[in-house]
């Protein structure tokens, strides 16, 4: 029922979308996002989870779009230091820490904007499959549907990281979450310290071990956190000032922690655009990504828009409080 009616509400926002865009108010939009497929034969091998299934094709329409709607594209740094009240941003992220991740250095050195990659270090670590993506191959190897595969996926959700990955292990056996290939696999240490490097990546924590915030006693909240922050200064030689909730997920005590830990950029799955002054909201502020199956250009446009259907409908499914 909730995909039919946000389907219809697309399909309506999609009509208005094609209408000139008219006073479009300034603002900060943020995209999240997770793989990046070279092509739609790498989505098709069904080792993970496919999520928005954006290839690189998808990625360069859309930072085009973007670029030709007159926005300028932004790194955490950059939001922190000021944006223009009287212009229009784009804030492109991706969580996880995915060495697909990878093949957008040529992207954004082509187009000349800055990304900005959300790393949960323990996996870079310990090299071991996301546990979705462990879910989803081994559900498709046995035939499940999608939807069976999403139903089970928001059952583990409810549950602790460590007692997910303990089912997978006693479900789908030992080797559960032991990557397939360069598709699934993490960033290596390595890897991500000549990623690092390159001048239009910028780096933020996605915890160390992926584990929702708002699930969390302020002890988890504080060990995940700060142990993602160690590991990345060790790893790349500098800790991060931003923050991405794993799943989205959080709570007012979870913000309070997080200031207090230092951050000073947060981001949320919950959509929308952001609108100036941001500096109430720079530890929720809202992000899009987008659905597969549905025009990158349309959906674009979509998220452009000042009043939309679907975004309100989307706010209604709060996070974690």
């Amino acid at each position: 029922m909730f995909f039919s009616v946000h389907n219809m509400a697309m399909a309506v926002d999609d009509q208005l979308a094609k209408l000139p865009v008219q006073n479009e108010k300034p603002g900060l939009i943020g995209f999240y996002f997770h793989s990046v497929f070279r092509n739609n034969k790498e989505i098709a091998e069904d080792v993970c989870d496919p999520q928005q299934a954006m290839t690189l094709g998808d990625y360069r329409v859309l930072i085009e779009t973007f670029l030709n709607g007159g926005y300028e594209f932004v790194a955490s740094d950059n939001i922190l230091t000021g944006l223009s009240p009287h212009k229009k941003y784009v804030y492109l992220t991706f969580d996880d820490g995915y060495f697909n991740n990878w093949y957008m250095v040529d992207v954004l050195n082509e187009f000349q904007v800055p990304a900005t990659f959300f790393i949960t270090s323990q996996h870079v670590l310990m090299q071991k499959s996301f546990w979705w993506d462990a879910l989803y191959r081994n559900l498709r190897k046995s035939g499940a549907t999608l939807a069976t595969i999403h139903k089970e996926g928001q059952k583990l959700k409810q549950m602790h990281v460590t007692e997910i990955e303990r089912v997978l292990h006693d479900e789908f056996g030992s080797r559960a979450l032991t990557p397939i290939g360069d598709i699934d696999r993490p960033f290596t240490e390595t890897e991500l310290v000549s990623f690092a490097g390159k001048r239009f990546v910028n780096l933020g924590n996605h915890t160390s071990g992926h584990a929702i915030l708002g699930r969390c006693d302020r002890a988890e909240v504080v060990r995940q956190v700060m142990e993602c922050q160690d590991d990345l200064k060790r790893i790349v030689g500098f800790s991060p000032s931003a923050i991405a909730y794993p799943d989205g997920g959080y709570s007012r005590e979870v913000l309070e922690i997080i200031r207090d830990l230092g951050f000073q950029v947060g981001v949320t799955t919950v959509r929308g655009k952001n609108y100036f002054p941001l500096k109430a909201s720079l530890l929720e502020l809202k992000r899009f990504t987008l659905r597969s199956g549905y025009d990158v250009t349309a959906q674009s446009r979509i998220v452009r828009l000042d009043y939309s259907i679907n975004n309100f409908l989307s706010a209604l499914k709060r996070p974690v409080r």
